[in-house]
């Protein structure tokens, strides 16, 4: 269980802690009163993490996203569907080197990685590699990938 943190302006409400600066958190709903204690449950909704790219950046990786049929699997806007995850909130769990080196290896990072091979099983396709070995469109299509 979540240990709730000190009340606001002494009202003996108590209050969800203060988990991680840059954290968004959303409180699903209250379970019960045990000893006028609050018992809440939170959950992770978004890293707080963003990338800004500029704009030529973003084309290009759109491009390299369009020229590897990433949207085959993933879809147009990066929603996901039924043969592999949505593209979107990447930032919360990578960075542009991270994600260069999954794009270029899928296979070999998620040996070494549970939360991929756990993604991995959920879906039926399997990540290629990518098909371009240039380090600036593989960059680009990083960038890209983690500005929502």
């Amino acid at each position: 269980m979540m240990k709730t943190g000190d009340g606001e302006r002494g009202t003996g409400e108590r209050t969800p802690p203060t988990l991680r600066p840059g954290v968004s958190y959303w409180v699903m709903g209250y379970l019960g009163r045990t000893a006028g204690s609050v018992i809440v449950i939170a959950c992770t909704l978004a890293c707080g993490r963003s990338v800004v790219v500029d704009p030529a950046t973003r084309e290009a990786g759109a491009k390299v996203y369009r020229s590897e049929s990433c949207a085959g699997c993933h879809g147009e806007e990066r929603g996901g569907g039924r043969l592999a995850p949505p593209l979107r909130g990447l930032a919360g769990h990578w960075d542009a080197e991270e994600l260069v080196s999954f794009l270029r290896d899928p296979t070999a990072f998620a040996a070494d990685d549970g939360r991929i091979r756990e993604m991995a099983a959920r879906f039926p396709s399997k990540m290629p590699p990518a098909g371009t070995s240039d380090p600036e469109k593989l960059r680009a299509l990083a960038l890209f990938l983690l500005a929502d």
